[in-house]
């Protein structure tokens, strides 16, 4: 390997080195990092017709929502609610943000983490109850039930660090061949 090979190998290794590592994602819901518009299609409630869909999104941050914000029903529900994973096993595991406001209302998102689905709703399935209980019995009316689908707020943008990369490599390995011919050239 000649000498110029070799510095550009060292050159290549060095920028690459500079470049942070970054972990994993983390997923909630089974969602990365970021703002999503959510639509929660409703397929039964004892207080609305369906089908019909609710709009809102969510803001996941690590391994939970930060921030939910939807109106279902006469209900609205913004603020960071409580994450929990529950564990069915062997049915079923899965993720649940559940946002609770007042006068007794809750709107629960939930994500099946293993594969199994919900018969009727999917991995993806939603609830929202307007009176939960009068302590003395847990009553769920109205009930509102379905399945959610989520996008992404806005365009993606690429990684810059690969691209820098190859484009570092490229111009070493064109500098090695152009020293290379300009040296026999000369010679």
């Amino acid at each position: 390997m000649s000498k110029h090979r070799i510095m550009a190998a060292i050159a290549f290794a060095f920028v690459a080195s500079l470049s942070p590592i970054r972990p994993a994602a983390a997923t909630w819901l089974g969602l990365s990092d970021g703002t999503y518009d959510v639509t929660l299609h409703c397929t039964f409630s004892s207080f609305s017709f369906c089908p019909i869909d609710f709009g809102g999104s969510v803001t996941i941050s690590g391994n939970g929502v930060s921030a939910m914000n939807f109106v279902v029903t006469t209900d609205f529900f913004n603020g960071d609610p409580a994450d929990k994973t529950v564990d069915n096993s062997p049915a079923s595991i899965y993720e649940a943000s559940i946002l609770f406001t007042s006068p007794l209302a809750f709107l629960q998102l939930d994500f099946d983490t293993v594969g199994l689905t919900h018969p009727d709703l999917g991995a993806r399935w939603w609830n929202e109850c307007a009176n939960f209980g009068d302590g003395t019995q847990d009553v769920c009316d109205p009930d509102t039930i379905g399945y959610w689908s989520a996008t992404a707020v806005g365009a993606s943008v690429p990684e810059p660090t690969s691209l820098v990369l190859i484009g570092v490599g490229l111009a070493g390995v064109i500098w090695c061949r152009l020293r290379a011919i300009f040296t026999a050239a000369k010679e």
